[in-house]
């Protein structure tokens, strides 16, 4: 099975309201990461509050100059998902992904184009597999959290990128191949 992980820096929490800033893609297939791509998104006048700012450490400036506007953005995205899915519904993964899907289907409604047409409905979340394992008793703390099940797992991140939309895909993609090696048995530390 084929999976486009993705995260995206936005500036908020609102798909509506705030802009979203960058996007990371990781096609992941049989335990490994096979392309990746990050899609930094330039706008005149950016929607934003400054506790988001302050998490993705993003400077506005800089992106502005070094991105593309929405549709280019857009026709990148479509682009790398054709390269390795072809015409095929694109199955998304990612952590509390439900999020960063919110501001996708925004971007693909601002750019009149269905978000179905391309992705499937089915998706893979690490932060709700994580929390039903620790329901089922396989872990003895709730280490759903994205820090908390890549500081457990030993994923770590070279500088600066935390909280950068293809460091953080990237990780969510290794974090989804390590719980597929658990040990049933012996889930516990």
């Amino acid at each position: 099975m084929k999976i486009l992980f993705l995260d995206v820096e936005t500036g908020g929490m609102d798909e509506i309201k705030q802009s979203l800033l960058t996007v990371g893609l990781v096609v992941w297939e049989d335990n490994k990461i096979l392309d990746e791509l990050e899609i930094f998104i330039s706008k005149e006048k950016y929607d934003y509050v400054a506790a988001a700012l302050n998490i993705n450490k993003i400077n506005l400036e800089e992106l502005r100059e070094k991105g593309t506007n929405e549709e280019d953005s857009l026709v990148l995205l479509n682009e790398f998902c054709s390269k390795h899915f072809g015409s095929n519904k694109i199955i998304i993964g990612g952590h509390n992904v439900a999020f960063d899907i919110g501001f996708i289907k925004a971007l693909y409604r601002r750019n009149n184009q269905e978000f179905y047409d391309r992705f499937s409905y089915r998706l893979v979340d690490t932060g709700t597999i994580l929390r039903f394992l620790f329901m089922q008793g396989k872990f003895e703390e709730d280490i759903s959290s994205s820090d908390r099940a890549f500081a457990y797992f030993g994923i770590n991140f070279e500088e600066g990128k935390r909280h950068s939309a293809l460091g953080d895909a990237s990780a969510t993609a290794l974090l989804f191949t390590k719980l597929l090696e658990i040990d049933n048995k012996n889930i516990n530390k």
